[in-house]
């Protein structure tokens, strides 16, 4: 057998693979066994099982050498999104046509484990795909996947889904150090919007939006050459699919997977992990940073969610001390250059009060810089003095956009910006991690400190999704 074929009827075959109350750290995730139902028809051996296929050297970008692929098989879609409800929204109301090797919409499958029963296990088409993925010119790839997380006490996992961009040079590199970006939903997104085409330019529409964040990344990536470009991941926000809470699956069920996964040459302290949230999802990321302040490297707040029933200043980060002690230690980290942080916020947003609360308390622990004035820069109109009404106005780690509320219209100016942001960001800090000094408690694995010692105890998680006692309070329309 000739080491094509082997290493296509490889690929064809299935690999075993691979509100809320806060818990202690629940145990190391485990895949479950395969059952008759997730597993597709068996095919041929697997990659090492032909001596032929062995002994052959491995060529850049060849299969062989891409460590997600047992993963793929088994538990994702490729160049394919499963349904979701903003995804059946979406579909009827698109009626331009998809950018070359975009992720087709496919509202009728499901991905495995996603629905009661087993949802849809990967076909032979979708196992084939891979195999097109080494053709050349090399490009961007987006999979939609499920990863299976215990929950405690209950003998049995759940599925947990997200959508990953893999840049056209991991292809080539695969063992290159580089960042991780997660971007989390708000209430009325999920994981696919980040990845779609807008349907209606303004977003009015529910379920007309999108992202495009494959293309963004794409041309990011074309400006930058040479650079390892991040791995970019969309989730969906806060629900009852994470069963240790959304928080514990930011903070490290998530990215211990991805790094296990798809950067396992390479220890997660030495990872930079970026996370750009929106609206009620920079309430779990909240959370998160209080159990582990040295869980991520760069943060990004788009529109955040700071109400009582979101963002509660006064309980979501502890009492006063711990609260304290928590944005002292982000100034630490930003100080030795192992931590950013950003806000971007509409003028019109009701929550900017609040939101500017909280950037003025970090500011006063040092984690921004004493800067009052702020610069100006896309005004709208042409006028003698600038001003946050018709222009965007910027503070160092602030950034107020005009005539937007809390609405996806935010996101038309706001996100490309703090995309751009976390990718410059991240790339800058792989050389300083990968090779210089890191803070003595950042994570290892699974987001436990190196010196051993536990993380700090979460609140319990607020409601996040408009449950309020007074106004402003309607769900958040992201």
């Amino acid at each position: 057998m000739t080491p094509r074929a082997a290493l296509t009827l490889s690929l064809l075959g299935l690999a075993p693979g691979c509100r809320e109350t806060i818990t202690p750290r629940p145990p190391p995730l485990v895949e479950r066994p395969p059952r008759p139902r997730d597993v597709a028809p068996p095919y041929d051996a697997g990659l090492d099982a032909s001596a032929d296929v062995a002994d052959a050297p491995a060529a850049i970008g060849d299969a062989r050498t891409w460590p997600f692929v047992a993963h793929a098989r088994r538990w994702c879609l490729p160049d394919r999104l499963a349904a979701t409800a903003y995804l059946v929204r979406w579909v009827p109301q698109f009626h331009g046509r998809l950018a070359p090797g975009d992720a087709v919409p496919d509202v009728g499958r499901f991905l495995p484990g996603q629905r009661a029963g087993s949802g849809d296990p990967p076909t032979r088409d979708d196992q084939q795909r891979l195999l097109t993925w080494q053709s050349e010119p090399r490009v961007s790839h987006v999979m939609d996947c499920v990863l299976r997380v215990p929950i405690p006490g209950a003998g049995r996992d759940r599925s947990t889904t997200y959508t990953i961009y893999l840049p056209a040079d991991y292809l080539d590199h695969p063992t290159r150090a580089r960042p991780i970006v997660l971007l989390v939903s708000g209430g009325n997104g999920n994981r696919t919007r980040w990845f779609l085409t807008p349907a209606r330019s303004d977003g009015e529409t529910p379920g007309t939006g999108g992202l495009e964040v494959r293309r963004r990344v794409d041309a990011w990536a074309a400006a930058h050459p040479g650079a390892a470009v991040p791995i970019v991941v969309g989730l969906d926000g806060t629900s009852d699919q994470f069963p240790n809470g959304m928080w514990a699956f930011l903070e490290h069920e998530l990215p211990d997977h991805l790094v296990a996964t798809y950067l396992p040459e390479h220890p997660r302290a030495r990872v930079p992990l970026g996370v750009e949230c929106i609206s009620s999802g920079c309430a779990e990321l909240s959370l998160a940073l209080r159990v582990n302040p040295y869980a991520f490297h760069a943060v990004g707040l788009l529109s955040p969610y700071v109400h009582p029933s979101g963002i509660d200043l006064a309980t979501t980060f502890g009492t006063a001390p711990q609260r304290a002690a928590l944005f002292r230690t982000l100034a630490a980290r930003r100080r030795e250059g192992s931590f950013e942080m950003r806000f971007s916020v509409g003028n019109l947003d009701d929550h900017l009060p609040r939101a500017r609360q909280w950037f003025d308390m970090l500011k006063s622990y040092g984690l921004f810089p004493s800067v009052e004035s702020p610069t100006y820069s896309d005004c709208q109109m042409r006028r003698a003095r600038p001003q946050s009404s018709h222009c965007t106005a910027t503070w160092a780690g602030f950034w107020l956009y005009p005539n937007v509320a809390h609405h996806y219209r935010a996101l038309i100016p706001a996100f490309p910006p703090a995309l751009d942001w976390q990718l410059d960001t991240l790339t800058a800090m792989i050389d300083r991690l990968q090779h210089g000094p890191r803070s003595p408690r950042a994570p290892v694995d699974g987001g436990v400190p190196v010196d051993g010692s536990a993380p700090d105890a979460a609140p319990p998680t607020p409601s996040v999704v408009g449950s309020c006692a007074s106004p402003p309070c309607a769900a958040p329309p992201f």
